[in-house]
Formats: structure tokens, C-alpha cells, sequence
């Protein structure tokens, strides 16, 4: 990722399942941003322009597990939306990662649930 303004390294979207991150080293942009456009592992529901461009799709068991995650405004940034519990993201596992670097927060989780977070280096979380 080198984009100065969008520069995911892993974008989740279009309805995405059961997906395992497993044993990577993931590096995104050194950056003085906090916008979620720079987060090095992105997943926020809900993503609009899915298929007929007006579906809205959510995401759900994704485990991100034994990574190195580098740089980036957020390491792991995981959004659901709050008006609808349906739309949250839901069951995703976050375990033994490294997680350095951050300019915001190593991981951000918001209207979310069944979530799993084991064994973070990386400090700040923000809820």
C-alpha cells in the first residue's frame, strides 16, 4: 500500500465469509492520519456498491491469526453500522498478532459482536 490517501493493504468487503488471515507479514504507509482509509486490515459493513451497486453486504468469521501488522492509522479496523444489529460485523477471531506501528489505534472495533481478541502486543484498543 503507497497511496498517499487510500492505502488498504486488505480490504474486506462484498459480503465476505469464513476468510482466515494466517501467518502474513502485513505492511501498510507510515502515516500521521487517522482516517480509516489508511488501516493496514480493513472490514467495514456496510459496503455499498456490491454487485447491482446498491446491495449492502456484511462480512462475518473472519479470523486474522499469527500475523505481523505494520503501520497503517489502524492495524485492524472492523466497522459494522448501528442502526441495524444485522448489519454489525460479527464472529471474527483476532488472536497472537503482532501489531506495531499505528499512528491511531493498533486495533478499532465498533458495533460488533461474538468478537474474539487474544494476546495483542499492541496497545491502544479503542472500543
Amino acid at each position: 500500500a503507497t497511496n498517499a490517501n487510500y492505502a488498504k493493504v486488505v480490504d474486506i468487503i462484498c459480503n465476505t465469509n469464513n476468510l482466515n488471515l494466517f501467518n502474513n507479514v502485513i505492511t501498510g504507509v507510515s502515516t500521521a492520519s487517522s482516517s480509516a482509509d489508511r488501516a493496514v486490515i480493513s472490514s467495514r459493513n456496510p459496503y455499498t456498491g456490491c454487485g447491482d451497486g446498491n446491495s449492502v453486504l456484511n462480512t462475518d468469521s473472519i479470523v486474522i491469526m499469527n500475523n505481523t501488522v505494520q503501520n497503517g492509522s489502524y492495524g485492524i479496523y472492523m466497522q459494522g453500522i448501528n442502526d441495524n444489529w444485522y448489519w454489525w460485523s460479527y464472529e471474527h477471531t483476532i488472536k497472537n498478532n503482532l501489531i506495531t506501528n499505528q499512528y491511531y489505534s493498533g486495533i478499532y472495533l465498533n458495533f460488533s459482536q461474538s468478537i474474539i481478541v487474544v494476546f495483542i502486543f499492541k496497545v491502544p484498543v479503542r472500543f
